[in-house]
């Protein structure tokens, strides 16, 4: 682009300064090119792999926009996805049908991953282990 920047982005690991649009449409255009989803992108000026882009500076904040196109696999841990799940779920939502059903199904019952590594984490350090 070589218009002034209507919302100046950043890769995060090098620096370059974009046009946010630019960028973004740029990256789209390289993932475009990949059979997998990308989660990282070279820098078109001096190819250092980035895996985000920074933009929308107000002075005091930023927002991050990550490369990576399958939202899917965005760093989630395996009991933030169990959470994940559980809260999307439509069956607890709906209505009070869908609340019986929910409890027919047992799904109460599973493992809570999540409370199990936060009480073993807990206690190592109470512990000292």
């Amino acid at each position: 682009c070589l218009e002034g920047f209507e919302d100046e982005a950043y890769l995060d690991t090098c620096l370059h300064s974009f046009c946010y649009e630019c960028i973004t449409q740029w990256v789209s255009i390289v993932a475009s090119k990949h059979e997998e989803p990308l989660s990282s992108v070279k820098c078109p000026l001096c190819k250092t792999k980035s895996v985000s882009i920074l933009h929308a500076f107000d002075g005091k904040s930023f927002t991050r926009h990550y490369i990576e196109q399958d939202h899917g696999k965005r760093y989630l841990a395996d009991a933030h996805e169990l959470i994940s799940q559980f809260y999307n779920t439509r069956e607890i939502s709906d209505d009070t049908a869908s609340v019986l059903q929910y409890w027919k199904q047992r799904k109460h019952l599973r493992r809570n991953v999540w409370l199990e590594t936060w009480l073993r984490r807990e206690i190592q350090a109470l512990t000292q282990d």
